[in-house]
């Protein structure tokens, strides 16, 4: 080989070995990178490529549930055919049932609403009408342990009592947002399963951890016994506008997880039109509540 040749050959050489650097160096920055955006991701929603929790096997599917403005025949008769879900409140603002309770009557001596839970939750079965409870839980506003213990064992007993009464799932509001206290909030659900082994009971979160950065936190603690996890933004205001822009804010967590929606409507309609504003973000697990607990 001549020394023309030589030169010629180890100029390929080294073009050759520049070019494999350089892809080494491509694919090393690029690996670099893609784990510092799954980190970033992970940073906004904990929990990696998996969901901390789904919806499988018997747990509860996404529903639109519509309002039921008040706990009456009356009310039933006037839902639209085409409903097929509805919410009910199950206590009122002041923490009365929103029924005629027995339990209620037997321990407070107020049994709460006049209508009876069997009867209204009837009339919606016999019209294969889903029903979803809210139940506003209230232990965790008292600080002294003792009546914490007697107000959980109270709520948990009322909230089978509503499933005694044909009601299919309940979400409960108002529970601890903190870790220090998921111990007790895991024990009203767990002493609501003894005696509902199948109880499909949800946990609702303030939408205003979604503003302060804890909703996962929330959803990572929750996510180990509720059947499912809401986003609660009662006390909001409730036009479609600012449903659908709160929820637009945050639509990575709806993304992510199959988290429910809890909204206010005032009527029918106003909750309607709240719906399908946020069907338009791809949000169609929503429950609509009414801005007042009726009896």
């Amino acid at each position: 080989m001549s020394r023309e040749s030589k030169r010629r050959m180890a100029v390929i050489f080294i073009w050759i070995g520049a070019a494999t650097l350089a892809l080494i160096i491509a694919l090393i920055i690029g690996n670099t990178l893609g784990d510092t955006a799954d980190k970033n991701a992970g940073a906004l929603v904990p929990g990696g490529e998996k969901p901390i929790y789904s919806y499988e096997g018997e747990d509860v599917k996404p529903i639109s549930a519509h309002c039921l403005t008040s706990m009456s025949s009356k009310t039933v008769a006037a839902l639209d055919q085409s409903v097929e879900a509805v919410s009910v409140n199950l206590r009122k603002l002041t923490g009365e049932p929103a029924y005629h309770s027995p339990l209620a009557l037997a321990v407070t001596g107020d049994a709460g609403g006049s209508s009876d839970l069997k009867t209204v939750i009837g009339e919606l079965k016999s019209r294969s009408i889903y029903v979803s409870g809210v139940f506003h839980s209230k232990f965790d506003s008292y600080s002294n342990a003792n009546i914490r213990a007697g107000v959980l064992d109270y709520e948990a007993s009322l909230i089978c009592e509503a499933l005694e009464g044909g009601v299919d799932e309940i979400v409960i509001v108002g529970l601890p947002t903190d870790s220090a206290s998921l111990a007790e909030a895991s024990l009203l659900f767990h002493k609501v399963r003894e005696r509902k082994a199948d109880a499909a009971l949800g946990a609702a979160m303030p939408y205003s951890l979604l503003e302060s950065g804890g909703a996962a936190a929330f959803i990572e603690n929750y996510g180990g016994f509720a059947s499912f996890i809401a986003i609660n933004t009662e006390g909001l205001m409730s036009t479609s506008e600012t449903s659908a822009g709160l929820a637009e804010k945050h639509l990575i967590y709806f993304e992510r997880y199959p988290l429910r929606l809890i909204i206010e409507a005032a009527d029918k309609s106003n909750g309607r039109l709240q719906m399908e504003k946020l069907a338009g973000l791809g949000i169609y697990n929503v429950q609509c509540v009414p801005v007042k607990v009726g009896d």
